[in-house]
């Protein structure tokens, strides 16, 4: 990452400016300047326009499309038909529906049900536990511990946000299938009871036109829509295999299966159409056995076709088809064999990869180096471990080793084989050491090769960027955001060795060196971990971690009393607000106490120790007793320094915190910090705003 520039507007000019101003102020000259991976947005294409204009180059030409917008349109035209994104922009998102929005939703078959029934159930606190109950209920009535071990689970709702997100609907929901219908049976029963009528024992029939829509017969899901919804998630799953193949960030790590190579790969773009489109005509086939054939092979067919729209439109850019040329374990055979039927399509990639080798790379003046020898070949195949695995395989005819022959790089290596070949999985690997023999080729093949196949980094760059700006931190400069930021992935990414220590935190600094090297499960687990960060209190802090803080951050003596000042004056603001909710027992996390069950299991004991230690209670249902913060945001810090001489930063030092008031929204802090030796250095006073979610319990804290 080189800027986060901030955009006051998505114009597409202002877009293709702030690009511009950023490489302007690095001194990144055109010469150096690749290709741009980019959504699907209309002005996306014009701000290349600008960018091209500029820099001397035909911007169509640089621009890729992030496949996993791709993805997701093609999967949101397989559930709802032509015009899907019209369709999302009549609805208001997760609130309450209206009766409008309703229809709209139920018109759009079973998914457009279940999306009512998520929605229903999750704004109703009486559904909410109601629902609880039932799956408690059955984890009681279960025959095995490990049944009986089990929690409840909560609805999953889609949103326009999160690829594939319906799919994840879907699967809970067909998890729950059972508890969902036996929810409905009990919430009618008790409805009835409640409006039957004390004469007739019936209910009237103007209390049933009142009957809340949940239960109204039009909404329910019948036999036929949950097997609709199982068809659906075969589809949308291998959907998911594709995305989580290539929303990765590119990286070599030895994954969890045993194996050594990458996700996020520019080369997998080309086998991901083919997977999704032959797996959509496949089941077109099979629709005739499927419930409701027709309405199936209208959702097949939309999807089908818009996957082909943006297919086609590879011939936009070579990318897509240099990179896959240029791997060793695909080269033209692949195309030559998979488009067999379509050899104007080879012919038209062939041409566009000639085109760039010929008018950017032949005649480039570089530096040779002595050849560097192959890897050695693996011992055994690669085995496959998905379907997005299994369908991109190699081809079949890739002939024996033949020499080289002296000439044009390009063609010189179409006829240089290897045995080994066809089981390189890491291309980038091969190629840096073919830098000697090609120098221009390995050239060309590396800047394709690391292209990013999406805009998942992006995406990460937004989530981690919106923990600065939260509701304690709104004051910061947009500047501070983007230098943290860039640091911060300079740092994960190896470019820099260290970092200071007020950008780093502390769980960064125990995973130092070894980003790298963690297995998937490990860096979810940081992930979480990180939303945790600074939650504890210095009273709460053990003695071996505040010296094991203290020589991470130290302050050089030659900064003087100044820095040690400054150092206290950020330390005391960066948790100090929060022990207005750990006084008054308010839950504060980011997420509900009904998600803590999904979290890992260090993060559930953390959670656990917390809860239990500020009298939260020790079970989801009394944590799910307490109000929860929806907002907790500070208006002023004052801080009163006593013996300003005597303060030491690096040493540890006691914070005495409390919270004498809360009430009206607003929360009152008071803090003493002492020295070692009891010396009372500061006192800091902080009000705060502080807000409480919706439903949660209202009283005077």
């Amino acid at each position: 990452m080189i800027g986060v520039p901030e955009a006051h507007r998505h114009f597409d000019s202002t877009i293709g400016g702030e690009v511009l101003d950023v490489l302007h102020t690095l001194g990144v000259s055109p010469e150096n300047i690749g290709y741009f991976t980019l959504d699907n947005a209309e002005n996306n294409d014009t701000a290349m326009e600008v960018i091209g204009a500029k820099l001397g180059f035909d911007g169509r030409l640089r621009r890729g499309r992030c496949f996993g917008h791709t993805i997701n349109l093609s999967a949101k035209a397989l559930l709802f038909g032509k015009n899907a994104d019209a369709f999302e922009q009549q609805l208001s998102g997760a609130e309450a529906l209206s009766d409008t929005e309703y229809a709209r939703w139920r018109k759009r078959g079973p998914v457009g049900k279940l999306h009512n029934i998520v929605v229903d159930v999750r704004i109703s606190h009486r559904l909410i536990y109601l629902f609880k109950e039932v799956q408690r209920d059955e984890i009681n009535r279960a025959t095995t511990l490990k049944l009986r071990s089990k929690k409840p689970l909560k609805l999953i709702i889609d949103n326009d946000t999160r690829w594939l997100s319906q799919l994840y609907m879907i699967h809970r929901a067909l998890r729950l299938k059972t508890s969902i219908e036996l929810l409905l049976i009990r919430y009618k029963a008790q409805w009835e009871d409640k409006n039957r009528s004390k004469k007739t024992g019936q209910v009237t029939q103007a209390k049933l036109a009142k009957k809340p829509r949940i239960l109204r017969d039009e909404n329910q899901l019948t036999d036929k829509d949950w097997e609709v919804l199982y068809y659906l998630e075969a589809i949308l799953t291998v959907f998911e295999t594709v995305v989580k193949t290539l929303e990765g960030d590119g990286h070599i790590r030895r994954r969890k299966q045993g194996w050594t190579g990458s996700y996020g790969n520019i080369w997998d773009v080309v086998l991901g159409y083919e997977l999704l489109l032959n797996t959509l005509e496949e089941y077109k086939r099979l629709a005739a056995d499927f419930p409701d054939p027709e309405h199936f092979r209208i959702g097949i067919n939309l999807a089908w076709g818009k996957l082909d729209e943006y297919y086609q439109r590879l011939d936009d850019t070579p990318i897509y088809y240099t990179a896959m040329a240029l791997h060793p374990a695909y080269r033209w055979d692949w195309f030559d064999e998979t488009w067999a039927h379509k050899p104007s399509w080879v012919e038209k990639a062939k041409e566009m990869v000639a085109d760039v080798w010929l008018s950017d790379y032949a005649h480039l003046e570089v530096r040779t180096s002595s050849s560097r020898g192959d890897d050695e070949p693996p011992a055994k195949r690669p085995r496959f471990f998905n379907p997005f695995e299994k369908n991109s395989r190699v081809p079949s005819s890739i002939p024996p080793y033949a020499a080289a022959i002296v000439g044009d790089e390009y063609q010189a290596w179409q006829t240089d084989r290897d045995a080994s070949d066809g089981n390189v999985r890491d291309p980038i690997g091969y190629w840096i050491t073919k830098q000697g023999r090609y120098p221009r080729l390995s050239r060309m093949a590396l800047d394709f090769l690391t292209i990013q196949p999406m805009s998942a980094e992006c995406e990460r760059l937004f989530s981690a960027a919106g923990k600065m700006v939260s509701g304690l931190r709104t004051n910061l400069d947009a500047e501070i955001i983007a230098i943290c930021q860039v640091l911060r992935s300079w740092y994960r990414a190896g470019l820099i060795k260290d970092l200071d220590p007020l950008l780093k935190s502390h769980l960064e600094s125990k995973l130092d060196g070894g980003c790298g090297t963690l297995s998937d499960d490990e860096l979810a687990l940081a992930e979480s971990k990180w939303l945790l960060e600074g939650e504890g209190s210095a009273s709460e802090v053990d003695d071996s971690t505040q010296q094991q803080q203290a020589e991470e951050g130290k302050i050089p003596d030659a900064d003087g009393p100044t820095a040690q000042l400054h150092a206290l004056a950020f330390i005391t603001d960066s948790y100090f607000i929060l022990t207005a909710a750990r006084v008054h027992r308010l839950w504060r996390f980011a997420f509900d106490p009904e998600d803590v069950a999904s979290l890992p299991e260090e993060v559930r004991s953390y959670v656990q120790n917390v809860c239990e230690s500020e009298g939260l209670g020790s079970s989801v249902d009394e944590w799910a007793e307490r109000p929860r913060i929806a907002m907790l945001t500070s208006l002023d810090h004052s801080i009163y320094f006593h013996e300003p001489l005597k303060i030491n930063a690096n040493d540890w030092m006691l914070a005495e915190q409390e919270s004498p008031w809360a009430a009206n929204g607003r929360a009152l802090v008071v803090q003493r910090i002492f020295a070692k030796d009891g010396t009372l250095l500061a006192t800091c006073s902080q009000e705060g705003i502080m807000r409480i979610k919706p439903g949660s319990k209202q009283r005077q804290l």
